[in-house]
């Protein structure tokens, strides 16, 4: 319903395919655990006095709907995605749901553990039971398509 298929990797880099090829396999697996899990699920605001749309890669509700995870998926850990998170995703989705608890999840094939953001990070090690618990506010998943 809200659902809208990643972009297809046409006229892409070798790497930019790969990621997309991860993304698509990423969120079937993500849809499987949760079954509120919605993807590219997009979001409509102002800025500079232009309409732009920021669509995230995954959010997910809990089951009582007080909360909810906003998902980025990359092919490696990267201080682009907690970027994204943080600065752009988590602002508009925050405006559109003022009243719930907003986590944040980097779906990952590779960890880079010499990658450092800003903020304090946990490894997630069960996404499904991270949409559902509150424990911390930055998760990390490393998921393999293999």
């Amino acid at each position: 319903m809200w659902s809208r298929s990643p972009p297809q990797a046409n006229g892409h880099t070798y790497a930019q395919k790969a990621g997309l090829r991860y993304e698509r396999k990423a969120l079937a697996h993500l849809s499987t655990l949760h079954p509120q899990f919605i993807d590219h699920l997009p979001f409509i605001f102002i800025a500079e006095g232009d309409r732009k749309t920021a669509i995230p890669d995954g959010i997910c509700f809990s089951k009582d709907l007080d909360q909810l995870t906003i998902v980025e998926i990359k092919l490696r850990h990267t201080e682009e995605a907690w970027q994204q998170l943080n600065l752009l995703y988590l602002p508009v989705v925050a405006r559109a749901f003022p009243r719930h608890k907003i986590k944040l999840l980097e779906v990952v094939r590779w960890f880079e553990p010499d990658t450092t953001i800003p903020g304090p990070t946990m490894q997630v090690i069960d996404a499904g039971m991270h949409f559902e618990s509150d424990d911390f506010d930055y998760g990390i998943y490393i998921w393999s398509d293999r």
